[in-house]
């Protein structure tokens, strides 16, 4: 059986974004061939592929039902890289931005 994936956003049934699973039965047999090579999808074989589910457990865990009591100590900043606005304030990432930004506060 074979799987395909989309490689970047495709429509057929529906809107798939790239990385989701298509299902074989939404694409046109005639045209996957084609798909793959405009790189708009890509192939898995599952015959030979062994799929591992994760471990569900019996009972939920006991730390699940207990409050969360560490509000943590640490604050972390965050800053964001780019050129300031010196009349609003505003974050642009390019100079070139900042001095079309600039423009707008200019009174003519």
């Amino acid at each position: 059986m074979d799987l395909f994936i989309a490689v970047s956003p495709v429509r057929f049934d529906r809107e798939y974004v790239t990385g989701e699973t298509i299902p074989n039965v939404v694409i046109d047999p005639k045209i996957v061939n084609r798909l793959i090579e405009w790189k708009k999808i890509v192939r898995l074989n599952t015959d030979n592929i062994l799929i591992e589910l994760p471990e569900v457990k019996d009972k939920p865990d006991d730390k699940m039902n207990e409050p969360d009591t560490d509000f943590g100590s640490t604050v972390t900043t965050v800053t964001q890289p780019g050129y300031e606005c010196e009349i609003c304030g505003r974050i642009l990432s390019t100079k070139s931005a900042l001095t079309n930004h600039m423009k707008t506060h200019s009174t003519i």
